[in-house]
């Protein structure tokens, strides 16, 4: 079952992740992407920064986008680029982390941009953008240290540390609030303390409260500010929940795949968060954080205000056929509807802009899909194992996208983007021209059985044929130099995958374990090597099994 395979595909995805720790965000005019070489660290270091700036305004800007490092210079390197509409632009260079900074728990760049107003006018804009940093942590059990005779180790010595008591572990903040990280108790209806050892709880953080089966009900007390992302993810018992006035800042679903959750509640007076519908609102950015997963509503409107659909924010409800979008909708996070199995027909308004990375992955029921003009942004498949989904339409004069014979394909990078699942080819030819393989572009493409590619094709990104159970027979041109990570992964079918001497960069898990699997390289060739060192079954293109008998 996809519901299955999407769960594990979410861990898989975090492990590959991991290699690189990315942070993305959006406004009306620029995406920022921010990648760090590293996010956790036990001292101040220097690191690899990564930056890619598109635009998805749609429109020309009125002068040249620079970047700036937190220090506040100028980004000598990146220089003063003009970006077009969906264009992007990227810089990647050395950064020292600063104490001030793991202290604060962020590092933030900014950029400096020009627009026109409608009058003409040109208007100056500064857009700051951040990743998450943090200190390793030092696991302290406070109450053992003292019971045990050992020197007693106070939370007022604990800052930057993990402090452990009977039912919950936390970190002591600069601000001497308290962030828990874990919670181990049993309770059915919780609620949770406003403070511990004498300290004001203000933020729980990400995966705190992750598979309590126990919860039914849970209180959040006044004086929390933050919940971070997925802080109570797969607490499958979990029917309800309160959050407080104090609550300002809520991260990435922190209720994703709560089965049973079907009332999120808000006490009143906050002035940051709200309940429309059943849905959790972030005011301050229009956005629509997350919707319980068992509500009853098959259909739902969207609230006329908001302008971002959360990360997961509908992942897994099962009960969703139907969705209507708002004009005020501009753009759509990654796997905002991932595996809402009875949702069956998109009709996107034309304000959208951007649709994230697996946006629609695993709905099972959705057969059609038109992409309007208007969006310019597409992360990696967002129709990824939609199992009812056998074509993609955007007109024929879309400035970004175009459909051949149903498949969709970035023009500019010439790159084939999303192959639909349903699409009933069991044999496919990939056009002469296409440079690229998109990440997930054939993921779970269960009828293909046999790809044929052009010489012009020279990298296969992420798990771009993962999945594909019934693909048996793989041979790679040569001029294709990059695999990525887990490109043929789960393909169970598959017997021979012939990688070229041009192959030069192979990701973890790029080739798949089935048991008959027989790669064919050249001698000492990349590709040999990788086979070598990850105990992977091959032959010589050139080997002759009788040659041993003519010595």
């Amino acid at each position: 079952p996809f519901r299955l395979l999407s769960v594990i595909a979410f861990s898989f995805f975090m492990f590959l992740f991991s290699i690189a720790c990315a942070s993305a965000e959006t406004d009306q005019v620029l995406t920022c992407n921010m990648t760090l070489e590293k996010s956790v660290f036990s001292e101040p270091q220097e690191i690899t920064v990564s930056i890619s700036i598109t635009n998805v305004s749609g429109k020309k800007l009125a002068g040249p986008v620079t970047l700036y490092y937190p220090s506040g210079k100028k980004v000598e390197e990146f220089g003063a680029q003009e970006i077009s509409a969906a264009e992007t632009k990227s810089w990647s260079g050395k950064w020292k982390v600063t104490e001030e900074q793991l202290n604060a728990g962020r590092i933030t760049f900014k950029v400096r941009y020009s627009i026109y107003q409608e009058d003409g006018a040109t208007v100056n804009k500064t857009k700051n953008f951040s990743h998450s940093i943090s200190y390793e942590m030092e696991e302290v059990d406070f109450y053992n240290s003292q019971e045990s005779g050992a020197e007693s180790v106070s939370p007022e010595k604990a800052k930057g540390t993990t402090v452990s008591t009977s039912d919950y572990s936390y970190n002591l903040l600069n601000d001497n609030t308290i962030r828990i990280t874990k919670y181990v108790g049993a309770e059915s209806i919780l609620e949770i303390p406003s403070a511990i050892d004498g300290h004001t709880v203000s933020s729980i953080g990400e995966y705190a409260f992750e598979l309590c089966r126990s919860l039914t009900k849970v209180l959040v007390p006044e004086g929390v500010v933050v919940i971070e992302d997925r802080a109570f993810v797969n607490c499958s018992n979990l029917s309800g929940i309160t959050l407080p006035s104090s609550l300002a800042q809520v991260g990435i679903n922190p209720f994703l795949n709560c089965q049973l959750l079907n009332s999120i509640s808000v006490n009143p007076g906050n002035h940051f968060i709200e309940i429309v519908n059943g849905a959790l609102i972030d005011r301050s950015n229009s956005k629509l954080i997350s919707f319980p997963c068992n509500s009853s509503s098959s259909y739902y409107a969207i609230p006329d205000s908001i302008e971002i659909i959360g990360d997961r924010a509908f992942a897994f409800c099962d009960n969703l056929q139907r969705i209507s979008f708002p004009n005020s909708l501009k753009q759509i996070e990654p796997f905002a509807f991932a595996n809402c199995v009875a949702l069956n027909s998109l009709y996107f308004p034309d304000t959208l802009v951007s649709i994230g990375s697996g946006a629609f992955s695993g709905c099972d029921n959705l057969d059609q899909v038109m992409i309007p003009n208007s969006v310019i942004d597409l992360g990696n498949n967002p129709f990824m194992g939609c199992k009812k989904l056998s074509s993609i339409y955007v007109s024929p004069d879309h400035p970004v996208f175009a459909v051949i014979d149903g498949i969709l394909f970035r023009k500019s990078e010439k790159e084939l983007i999303c192959f639909p699942a349903a699409n009933e080819r069991t044999e496919y030819s990939i056009p002469n021209g296409i440079r690229s393989i998109g990440e997930d572009a054939f993921n779970s493409c269960d009828n293909l059985a046999g790809i044929d590619f052009p010489s012009t094709v020279e990298t296969i990104k992420d798990n771009a044929f993962s999945g594909c159970a019934m693909l048996n027979n793989v041979v790679l041109p040569d001029s294709v130099t990059e695999l990525g990570l887990g490109v043929f992964s789960f393909c169970s079918s598959l017997t021979s995958l012939s990688i070229p001497e041009s192959v030069s960069q192979i990701g973890y898990l790029a080739i798949g374990a089935s048991k008959d699997l027989i790669v064919i390289v050249s001698r000492d060739s990349y590709a040999a090597d990788y086979c070598i060192k990850n105990k992977i079954k091959y032959t010589y293109a050139d080997d002759d099994p009788l040659d041993w008998l003519n010595d």
